[in-house]
């Protein structure tokens, strides 16, 4: 019995490894994809910068810019820099272009409920943070 015991809880540890490295990016690239598959034949620029800012982001999200002490220290200023960047300039960006341009103004409003919703996706990420915490690595 103790052996199936170490077993299924090694499966488990396993199995929240995964999860535990892998969700948030696939929760990401599911979002990601799906708002640039909606987009393609509407703005095929939009769909493509959406892909690529995706890219971006979840390269730039798997460098460690801050590891080490809790202080701040000169060398995590490009990382400040990049998480800033690419948190705001799609919306100060976007909000240029909607006050700009009439054609973006009827282009927003006509993107539908669910098309929303899906860009907060990755809110669902902070379970990830809790599964972390639970683990102890946080």
């Amino acid at each position: 019995m103790v052996c199936a015991a170490v077993t299924t809880h090694g499966a488990y540890s396993m199995w929240s490894d995964v999860i535990y490295e892998f969700g948030p990016l696939v929760v990401g690239a599911v979002a990601a994809a799906r708002i640039a598959t909606y987009l393609w034949s509407r703005s095929r620029v939009t769909s493509l910068f959406m892909v690529v800012w995706f890219g971006l982001a979840a390269t730039i999200g798997q460098v460690s810019f801050f590891e080490g002490s809790l202080t701040w220290a000169e060398s995590h200023a490009l990382g400040f820099a990049a998480f800033g960047t690419l948190s705001f300039a799609p919306a100060v960006v976007l909000l240029i272009a909607v006050f700009r341009w009439e054609r973006i103004r009827r282009f927003i409003t006509t993107i539908p409920t669910w098309a929303l919703l899906l860009t907060q996706a990755y809110r669902v990420g902070g379970a990830f943070l809790i599964a972390a915490h639970l683990r102890g690595e946080l």
